[in-house]
């Protein structure tokens, strides 16, 4: 059987472009766009901010920065997750 999504048929996102400051250690996510259709869930940000950390710690990055996040509407709660 194909593997278990936690988000089965659902696109969260539209882009997500993440930069690795090597020399300086930093993981930047330069934009997080969210599907205009979808409402992300607690849940679902958690699950955003494990694997943003999982995808630090294999880089060797120490700090996640977080630029823009559209719908706007979530900047604050992507930021709350990530200070």
């Amino acid at each position: 059987p194909p593997p278990s999504t936690p988000f089965p048929n659902t696109t969260l996102f539209r882009s997500l472009e993440p930069k690795v400051h090597r020399k300086e250690h930093i993981l930047e996510i330069k934009s997080i766009f969210f599907e205009t259709e979808y409402t992300p869930t607690h849940q679902a940000l958690e699950r955003l901010q494990r694997s943003l950390s999982t995808f630090a710690e294999f880089h060797q990055c120490d700090e996640i920065r977080i630029g823009k996040v559209l719908p706007s509407t979530y900047q604050t709660q992507i930021d709350t997750l990530f200070h």
